[in-house]
């Protein structure tokens, strides 16, 4: 069966008892996700920013960061919820989006929620989610530094 996102990434095809039926449509976990992701950045950027720009813009310039230039969606949208303090337009995201630093504290973050487990049979990582209450909170100077 055919995945019903246009952006899918993995081949179009996907088994029924995998997919995600969102009304007449089955579409991969993922295709979903990164779907949902994609509205929630176009949400939040009108809520933050309070932007007069069109929709048309705000979905192009989504559509090229991720699906263009291979930025993934979670990425965008903590980009735009922590680093991003004004926008103008939201191709100025661009800057924040490319800058190296917020790469490496993006994946910080995820290590912080996401425990990252080495398995020494087949040589491969694989994740393991762990709760985010559990995860330790740095709320002194001196933790940041330990």
């Amino acid at each position: 069966m055919k995945c019903g996102y246009k952006y899918c990434k993995f081949g179009g095809e996907v088994d029924k008892k995998d997919a995600v039926k969102v009304g007449n449509r089955y579409l991969h976990k993922e295709c979903d996700n990164e779907k949902n992701i994609k509205v929630e950045i176009k949400d939040y950027y009108y809520k933050k920013f309070e932007s007069k720009e069109s929709i048309q813009i705000v979905n192009g310039a989504i559509k090229k960061y991720i699906n263009d230039q291979g930025f993934d969606a979670g990425y965008v949208l903590w980009c735009i919820k922590n680093k991003a303090k004004v926008l103008n337009s939201i191709y100025g995201l661009g800057y924040t989006l490319t800058y190296k630093l917020n790469e490496k504290e993006y994946k910080t973050y995820l290590a912080s929620i996401t425990k990252i487990e080495y398995d020494q049979d087949t040589n491969s990582e694989f994740n393991t989610t762990i709760n985010k209450n559990n995860a330790k909170k740095n709320k002194k100077w001196g933790d940041l530094f330990v």
